[in-house]
């Protein structure tokens, strides 16, 4: 649970609506309810009872708003408490859902950041708020592969790895025996797509993905994580997850160890930065020398 969902669910009950709660958070509706939908995945069970005159919280709901409130109020004194800045530091704030790729990291890595006064600050939020954190000047920057969402923002892309998609699923499926994976070898498992890859440029273009999202059995909305890796673990479902060049494996492998996985017949893309095209200097010295610094 992170602070943006306990601020999500306490305005949700404070609200009594999710319309009314998403205008208070600055969020639009689907990203507030998806807030929601990951917290009580995480959770194991609902928070809130949706009806037609608005939301009001479960039993369960009731003692984790109490505790949110607490949380929360602890979270807000130690924020004015913290130390200010100094005036020569620099930050550059980077929108993050899940985690950053580890070959972004280890390239901040070998940088003396700190000596030159220049500080990261990790901004958590869902692939969907993004562009609206670039609208409210929340991020500077965020790691991602190409969207039209953000094209259509005026947004400077600066690639830095190619990524090459890989299915997920169980080790003693069929799948197994093959070397690359076409849709048609998907037809006779439940395809959890989700609706990302529509959003990028590259691979919606390929007719190969096309074809994938016309198939009656793919999923096209976000899965928890957890039930998606169960459900490929069980047997009788596929995912895809992100291979970047000179990786030695997939991204989130702890996460699915307990999965095989083999590449998909779909075009190579890439993951690179989004920063907005008039960014302060700092943050496109910062980007340029990581991009000179991963190829």
């Amino acid at each position: 649970m992170n602070e943006n969902q306990m601020q999500s669910f306490a305005a949700a009950v404070e609200q009594g609506s999710m319309s009314k709660a998403a205008r208070s958070q600055f969020l639009t509706v689907p990203s507030l309810v998806h807030r929601i939908n990951t917290l009580e995945a995480e959770l194991g069970y609902r928070v809130l009872v949706r009806g037609q005159h608005g939301v009001t919280p479960t039993p369960e709901g009731e003692r984790l708003y109490r505790a949110v409130k607490q949380a929360l109020s602890i979270l807000a004194e130690a924020k004015v408490a913290q130390p200010a800045p100094k005036a020569a530091s620099q930050t550059v704030s980077i929108g993050v859902w899940w985690r950053i790729p580890p070959y972004f990291m280890k390239a901040v890595n070998r940088l003396n950041l700190a000596e030159r006064g220049v500080y990261l600050d990790f901004v958590s939020m869902t692939f969907n708020e993004a562009p609206e954190g670039f609208d409210r000047r929340v991020i500077d920057l965020c790691v991602t592969e190409p969207s039209r969402d953000l094209d259509e923002r005026n947004l400077r892309y600066i690639p830095l790895s190619t990524v090459e998609y890989h299915c997920v699923f169980a080790p003693s499926s069929k799948l197994a025996a093959l070397d690359r994976i076409t849709a048609d070898d998907l037809r006779d498992f439940t395809v959890y797509a989700g609706a990302d890859y529509r959003n990028m440029p590259g691979l919606a273009a390929s007719p190969e993905v096309q074809r994938l999202f016309a198939m009656d059995n793919v999923v096209k909305e976000s899965i928890f994580t957890e039930k998606l890796i169960q459900d490929c673990a069980q047997g009788g479902a596929v995912a895809f997850f992100p291979r970047h060049c000179g990786a030695e494996s997939i991204e989130y492998a702890d996460e699915l160890a307990q999965l095989a996985h083999r590449p998909m017949a779909w075009p190579p893309a890439s993951t690179g930065v989004y920063l907005a095209a008039d960014a302060a200097p700092h943050v496109v010295a910062l980007v340029e020398e990581l991009a000179a610094l991963i190829a």
